[in-house]
């Protein structure tokens, strides 16, 4: 992924208002490893339930604001991510859910994925962090097509949400 700024992340949000994108707290992206990222996504520090993904998309850039419930008092269940497709434990997994773009949106239309809860996909699949959990199973792709998987996956899920 090329180095972004926070002004290029403020104005390519497509599902919060411009105010709203304006407002954002964009966290410090000197040392971020770009080379390493298929989109640069984080959690918002005070609201759990909030978190932010920026990839690449069909030649430009898109900004989503995501929700997550957080379950409490639940038995954590394990699942796989939508994105990297990698299966991770309870505490490390949930369903985000993202306001679509435009009319739809302000409609209140909304399409949901399964993600890592850490947003660390592009480190999954690389092998860069290890998987936590035990229940992975073994993984018979070469990295290359797990990348090639990964970003195929991401791009459905921002397709869903420009859908109009």
């Amino acid at each position: 992924m090329i180095p972004l700024t926070p002004g290029q992340i403020r104005g390519s949000f497509v599902n919060l208002s411009r105010r709203q994108a304006k407002e954002l707290s964009v966290p410090p992206l000197e040392e971020v490893e770009w080379d390493c990222l298929d989109f640069f996504a984080w959690r918002h520090g005070r609201a759990a339930d909030r978190s932010y993904l920026v990839a690449e998309h069909e030649g430009r850039l898109v900004s989503l604001a995501l929700r997550t419930t957080e379950k409490k008092g639940l038995t954590p269940r394990s699942g796989m991510c939508g994105v990297c497709c990698t299966v991770q434990e309870g505490g490390n997994f949930g369903l985000f859910v993202a306001t679509r773009a435009g009319a739809s949106g302000r409609a209140g239309n909304s399409v949901g994925i399964y993600l890592c809860g850490d947003l660390d996909c592009s480190l999954y699949v690389r092998g860069i962090k290890p998987r936590v959990t035990r229940k992975q199973m073994g993984e018979t792709l070469p990295r290359r097509d797990r990348v090639a998987r990964l970003q195929l996956n991401l791009a459905e899920f921002i397709g869903k949400v420009l859908e109009e």
